[in-house]
């Protein structure tokens, strides 16, 4: 779970430098999130990329989906 945790501190140092994330980044912190168990972190992750007009793609659907349906 630390390299995890090491990920997603460095996507935050990237948006502080003005680097912006696209859609296969926010995938990857999506799928780092769920990873770590953090199912809260879907809205806000879809809020700023929808504010940020980057469309989520079918993996961004597959990842969520997937999530949900490994919880039963």
């Amino acid at each position: 779970l630390k390299r995890e945790q090491e990920a997603i501190e460095i996507s935050q140092q990237m948006a502080n430098q003005g680097i912006e994330l696209d859609v296969v980044s926010y995938n990857t912190l999506l799928a780092l999130y769920l990873r770590l168990g953090q199912p809260h972190q879907i809205s806000r992750i879809l809020t700023e990329m929808n504010q940020r007009l980057i469309s989520p793609d079918i993996v961004t659907f597959n990842t969520i989906l997937d999530y949900y349906a490994k919880l039963n």
